[in-house]
């Protein structure tokens, strides 16, 4: 749960800085820091398919999860965000 929470704090920033706002389509590929970990350094991740399996795929449970767990006001900010 945590992976996700701070997976979507890292793409809202990466869409915020890097897309004008607009949602990765689906093949899109990002350079991303912490993505895997908190600790992690950058990795090559598929920031479309990963939206999409988060937030389409299974009638987006994983992203609901997410918004009914999610304490912190950076998730919260970035989740709304993203919804936009």
């Amino acid at each position: 749960m945590e992976g996700d929470s701070r997976r979507v704090r890292i793409l809202a920033k990466y869409v915020r800085e890097t897309c004008d706002g607009r949602l990765p389509r689906r093949n899109d590929l990002a350079e991303l820091a912490g993505w895997e970990r908190e600790d992690a350094g950058v990795a090559r991740v598929r920031v479309g398919q990963w939206w999409y399996d988060f937030s389409k795929k299974n009638d987006g449970v994983r992203q609901k999860r997410v918004e009914e767990s999610a304490r912190d006001e950076a998730t919260q900010q970035a989740l709304q965000y993203l919804a936009q």
